[in-house]
């Protein structure tokens, strides 16, 4: 088993420092209520599958008219429940990931809103967290060779975002992009490869691990994929990044499939060859949404982009202002001597979608 320090240097900060940008603080309420009529708001549940109740419980200390609004990781409203005038003690609201319409909500992560009006005062209870998203720093992990997971701990339910790259280098593999995790050990399933899956970066002795993220609200449940649950390994969550085998192993692919944002939706970052020394980058859509390419490339490219180039892990050139197609061309000194080399960039875009795409490429016959 190796274990990876937390002095994963270049990427580690790079990466603090670009979650550091979106984490503005605009306010916070804490999970308890202003005037006290609302107490002791709670669920039994941190994750729940399609098909599954999440059973929400609060008690009123007196007499008031209630409504519990469940609400996205948007703080946008999902499901709105009249409770009408209830009276003191416990009450409980069973939500089944549904809207409004009673269509499946998307797999993600849902906390909730209670609102009570009593004869003399008008109570809301609000979670922890819900407008404050300060970044936290994971930096103990371990991986396992054996297993090829990647393990780390989370103290609560997280936003959590998992690279892999190079020290002073390009980022190289994506395992989590600001994806819910549930509190406690989590595993990431890892195969030592690259983003491209054409370079085993377990062959360097440089490549180190960032992981950070910032909490949910607090409380908060976690929507997964239906069918059955897998069955634990330990204490571990695992959610499998690889296809797994039917039957048993199915499950497993449906939870990751469940935590993997947009995935569909997601354009790709890919690389071509264009000759001996020059290379084009290249944003690509799942071939089943060839139509609607125009507007999911829109949708990214109408922001800022860097893009940043590597060869051999060594930086390249970086534009901050750039137009993707890119090309760049590089010197023929840099290619060094015949062989197998390979090229990664970086593009990051201003609202801080991050893409990584690497190609290995052989400079025999130059």
């Amino acid at each position: 088993m190796r274990k990876m320090s937390g002095c994963a240097v270049a990427l580690a900060r790079r990466s603090f420092r670009l979650a550091l940008a979106v984490a503005l603080t605009i306010g916070a309420f804490g999970s308890v209520s202003q005037a006290g009529l609302i107490q002791d708001v709670s669920a039994i549940e941190e994750e729940i599958q399609l098909g599954e109740k999440l059973h929400i419980s609060f008690r009123l200390s007196q007499p008031a008219t209630t409504t519990l609004t469940v609400l996205d990781s948007d703080i946008r409203p999902v499901k709105t429940y009249q409770l009408g005038l209830l009276q003191p003690g416990a009450h409980k609201v069973n939500w089944d990931a549904t809207d409004e319409g009673g269509k499946a909500v998307p797999l993600e992560a849902y906390t909730w809103r209670i609102v009570a009006k009593g004869s003399s005062e008008t109570d809301t209870w609000e979670p922890a967290s819900l407008y404050t998203r300060p970044i936290e720093n994971i930096s103990r992990h371990q991986w396992d060779l054996l297993t090829r997971n990647l393990s780390y701990r989370t103290p609560v339910a997280m936003r959590v975002w998992v690279r892999i790259g190079l020290r002073s280098g390009p980022c190289m593999r994506l395992l989590a992009e600001g994806e819910p995790r549930p509190r406690g050990e989590i595993a990431e399933s890892w195969d030592g490869l690259d983003e491209s899956g054409a370079i085993n970066l377990l062959e360097r002795d440089d490549w180190i691990v960032s992981i950070f993220g910032y909490r949910l609200p607090q409380p908060c449940v976690i929507v997964s994929g239906a069918g059955p649950r897998p069955k634990p390994r330990g204490d571990a969550t695992v959610l499998s990044r690889l296809t797994p085998a039917p039957s048993a192993q199915e499950a497993l692919w449906q939870r990751r499939r469940a935590y993997w944002l947009g995935e569909r939706v997601r354009p790709t970052l890919r690389l071509q060859q264009v000759d001996a020394q020059t290379f084009r980058a290249f944003l690509d859509v799942p071939a089943d949404l060839k139509g609607q390419e125009g507007a999911i490339l829109g949708s990214v490219l109408q922001h800022r982009v860097r893009l940043k180039w590597y060869l051999d892990g060594q930086c390249g050139t970086e534009d901050y202002d750039a137009a993707i197609p890119s090309l760049i061309t590089f010197p023929r000194d840099r290619l060094g001597k015949d062989g197998k080399h390979f090229v990664t960039a970086n593009l990051v875009t201003s609202t801080h979608l991050y893409f990584v795409a690497s190609l290995l490429f052989d400079a025999a016959g130059r």
